[in-house]
């Protein structure tokens, strides 16, 4: 991302006329504006992109370092580094709080800026899972499957929501491509042998209703 086309200014832009274009921004796009929690998710991403472009060229005005964001010098680099670790910070902090809307809104800037990593996939997945949407938070975690089908979490996730929702041969058949992964994975023996009981007891009832039929 450029902070300059982010916050639409000319590289020749004044501190004042930096904070006064910032501050302007900020009243428009700010979360708390919203009116529904879709431009709540919305409004908080473009928030979250001013206030980084605003932190990174008000830092390289101080330091005299715009003349290397101008040119894609390593500063711009460093300051974004910078920021992604300091979004996956405050996502983690939001999601700990279960302040989800402001998590999923971090997580979103982040995901445009890394281009959708399975890190920031797997916590998009676990946002949307706690705020209950399990059909995004589904999504996200397929993604995640996609960049790395060996990530025991996402796939643990998958078989909770499905057995969640009622679809337990799903879920069991999720459970078993834990053991694959690790044979001693505790928690899906445990979920599996549970599934798998359940399931023949399931059998053993309907075949008693047609054998007493």
């Amino acid at each position: 991302m450029n902070p300059y086309k982010v916050l639409n200014v000319s590289p020749g832009v004044s501190p004042e006329e930096l904070k006064r274009t910032f501050y302007e921004l900020a009243k428009v796009y700010h979360p708390d504006k919203a009116d529904n929690e879709e431009d709540r998710i919305r409004m908080g991403k473009k928030f979250a992109e001013i206030t980084w472009a605003y932190s990174v060229l008000k830092s390289s005005l101080e330091s005299g370092d715009a003349k290397d964001l101008r040119s894609g010098g390593n500063s711009t680099s460093n300051e974004e580094e910078a920021y992604v670790y300091y979004l996956y910070r405050k996502a983690s902090e939001f999601i700990e709080k279960d302040d989800l809307t402001s998590a999923i809104s971090t997580l979103y800037v982040l995901r445009n800026m890394d281009g959708g990593s399975e890190k920031t996939d797997y916590m998009l997945g676990v946002a949307h899972l706690r705020k209950g949407e399990y059909h995004r938070a589904l999504s996200y975690f397929r993604e995640v499957m996609s960049k790395n089908p060996w990530n025991i979490n996402a796939l643990l996730k998958m078989a909770w929501i499905y057995e969640k929702v009622g679809l337990e041969k799903t879920a069991l058949s999720m459970y078993r491509d834990v053991l694959k992964i690790d044979s001693s994975h505790r928690v899906a023996s445990q979920k599996a042998v549970e599934l798998e009981k359940r399931s023949t007891s399931v059998l053993k009832r309907v075949w008693d209703i047609f054998s007493k039929g």
